[in-house]
């Protein structure tokens, strides 16, 4: 849990730093799987995102064509934890 606290951290600081050597788009991504991975695997929350927001930038990740296909499985795995249905899910 430390590990995964810390790489929303650094994620969101890197997000927010316009100076960051680590482009926007990979910065959310690891933002947004350091708070699934908690949800689905650790069942905590590590962040105050809304279940409703966290959806939608689920659903914003998984239309990233760039992901792997580890990451991907994680963040559906994420969005069927959520109760996400819409179609950028499956």
């Amino acid at each position: 849990m430390e590990l995964l606290e810390l790489i929303q951290k650094f994620a969101k600081r890197c997000r927010k730093g316009p100076e960051s050597a680590v482009p926007d788009e990979v910065s959310t991504i690891l933002y947004l799987l350091s708070i699934t991975v908690a949800r689905t695997k650790c069942h905590a929350r590590i962040s105050r995102l809304d279940d409703e927001s966290l959806r939608a930038s689920l659903q914003w990740a998984l239309a990233q064509s760039w992901l792997d296909g580890e990451t991907r499985q994680l963040f559906l795995e994420g969005a069927a934890a959520l109760g996400q249905t819409d179609e950028a899910a499956s």
